[in-house]
């Protein structure tokens, strides 16, 4: 299930990833989990649309808005075309072993214990 769940080195969940795109044909479930796994998978769907636990913010023009992908579920309501409109969306990322080496090889500079491990 590494689409779905990520796990550490002691084999807890550390990260649950919810996209469509994790759902595909080739799922690492035994057929008789198949069901089980689909109840589940809509009922989280059901919390996650649930208009009491999300937060909308709409943007204005130049309006930046940064979101940590693996910490916060996110996501862009419809696009309601009319003549007038302009939507651009622009995406960067960071490859975060370097920002994490870049952390430890500060904090070893100067002599200090890492954040990071």
């Amino acid at each position: 299930m590494d689409d779905f769940f990520r796990v550490d080195r002691d084999k807890k969940v550390k990260q649950l990833c919810y996209s469509d795109e994790f759902r595909h044909n080739d799922m690492p479930l035994e057929p008789k989990l198949m069901k089980f796994f689909y109840k589940a998978y809509f009922r989280y769907s059901q919390l996650l649309a649930d208009k009491k636990t999300s937060f909308w913010h709409k943007t204005k023009p130049g309006d930046i808005m940064t979101v940590n992908n693996h910490r916060v579920l996110h996501a862009r309501s419809e696009f309601k075309d009319r003549s007038n409109n302009v939507r651009s969306l622009e995406l960067g990322y960071f490859d975060w072993d370097c920002v994490y080496s870049k952390i430890q090889i500060l904090a070893e500079k100067q002599g200090i214990p890492s954040p990071v491990d």
